[in-house]
């Protein structure tokens, strides 16, 4: 293999001058060191994001030189990465005829480039013949209606596509419903996500028409666990007529992102109903929804007879005190529940109070007692070097006893507070929020 690799990175390079394209200096790296350690990389990692390729990106002609090696040295590659380039129809066709052949190639992906619907159609007509790709991401291109209904043909063939990412694609309405009612039968596509595919303004009927369908294909589909339906225009009516029918049915479903959708506080009574008792769903997200206290106080009466649901985003939910103290109330008496976003609702004293020991209390609490004695501060200075007579800060922390002995006062935490999207503090006593920074899970 050390050999194949070798005489794959001479091939590269001599394709490179004789094209007068530069060479990726991190993808000769890559091949150089398995090279000299005697290990065959088995992903390319080519995304338009990293710093060799900040300034000049990959076009259709680079797609040639990176494949044709591969085919003449006998390179398995599992792993292909060329999102955020500017690779259009003629790389894309180049890319289907590539798998049309490949047996080995697992996850690619083409987020934000160029493809417009006749390279769509071409990857698509290539999936009906590979039996190898269970990952593809071509999410942030030009899909369009043809590009649509060649991806429903293709999921009517293709029996090993397990992840497909087809957000901001443009896709008309009769592309939609042809995948909702290709999907009912398909027993395979675990991860579906087509979010913001919502190019043109459609009538009210139309955009009825299209969650009507996607929510029949919820009901009859348990092989798709995952679904993203982020800013598919979903209203309250929706939910009402269809979808929280659906999500109660499907019993397989594990995650929903709702997100920034015209969910408000009646649609997502019905959302959180359905929950009561769900056994699969572990993960939903109604970020940006204006479910309000309403939506809050069914959080609060669904936490208890949920046992699955360990991932929650309510943020930017509009929710007052009245309906963040409802889900705190409600918190202990579920503990499946491990991560929450809540942050950007309108957070008062009260609510802050109750919240603070879920997390093991504030992060700091200050109490200052400051006398400047009429000292003018220096320029950059907040206070004169002794004008501060006493300052007291209470920290979580192993080395300060007075936050050891405060820290034995504090009830025991209900959730780790790096799974929570705010941090509290007090000054002076009075507990403030404000928003933590969370790694995406």
């Amino acid at each position: 293999m050390t050999l194949q690799i070798s005489d794959y990175l001479d091939n590269y390079l001599q394709l490179c001058r004789e094209k007068n394209v530069f060479s990726v200096p991190s993808l000769c790296r890559s091949l150089q060191n398995a090279i000299d350690v005697g290990t065959a990389p088995d992903a390319f990692y080519l995304s338009g994001t990293q710093s060799d390729l900040t300034h000049t990106r990959l076009t259709d002609a680079y797609v040639d030189i990176l494949i044709k090696p591969l085919v003449t040295c006998g390179v398995v590659l599992r792993q292909l990465d060329m999102s955020c380039n500017e690779i259009g129809d003629e790389g894309a066709t180049a890319l289907a005829k590539f798998l049309k052949d490949d047996g080995s190639l697992e996850t690619l992906n083409l987020r934000a480039n160029s493809i417009q619907p006749t390279g769509i159609a071409a990857l698509s007509r290539a999936l009906h013949i590979n039996e190898r790709l269970h990952t593809l991401d071509i999410s942030s291109n030009n899909i369009g209606g043809s590009g649509g209904m060649e991806l429903a043909n293709m999921l009517q063939l293709n029996s090993t596509l397990r992840t497909l990412s087809i957000a901001s694609g443009g896709i008309s309405a009769a592309g939609l419903i042809a995948l909702s009612t290709v999907l009912c039968n398909n027993t395979t596509l675990a991860a579906l996500d087509l979010s913001n595919n919502f190019a043109v303004p459609y009538s009210r009927s139309a955009t009825a028409d299209i969650m009507r369908h996607f929510a029949t294909m919820l009901e009859c589909n348990f092989s798709l666990t995952v679904i993203g339906c982020r800013k598919m225009r979903i209203l309250d009516e929706d939910l009402r007529e269809c979808w929280g029918k659906a999500v109660g049915v499907n019993l397989r479903i594990t995650e929903l992102d709702l997100s920034a959708n015209t969910i408000t506080r009646d649609g997502s009574v019905i959302l959180f109903k359905a929950l009561h008792g769900h056994p699969s769903l572990t993960t939903l997200k109604l970020s940006s929804c204006q479910i309000q206290d309403e939506g809050a106080e069914a959080v609060a009466a669904m936490l208890p007879n949920n046992y699955t649901l360990t991932t929650l985003y309510i943020d930017y939910g509009g929710i007052t005190g009245v309906g963040l103290i409802a889900i705190a109330k409600a918190l202990p008496h579920n503990q499946a529940l491990k991560r929450i976003h809540v942050w950007g609702n309108k957070w008062d004293t009260a609510a802050c109070e109750i919240w603070a020991p879920l997390l093991g209390g504030p992060q700091v609490d200050v109490h200052t007692s400051d006398n400047l004695h009429e000292r003018l501060a220096r320029p950059g200075a907040l206070f004169p070097v002794d004008g501060r007579r006493t300052v007291s800060v209470h920290a979580k922390s192993a080395d300060n006893t007075d936050a050891a002995a405060a820290a034995s006062s504090r009830t025991i935490a209900r959730l780790y507070d790096t799974d929570v999207d705010v941090v509290f503090y007090g000054v002076e006593g009075v507990p403030c929020v404000a928003r933590r920074g969370v790694k995406a899970k």
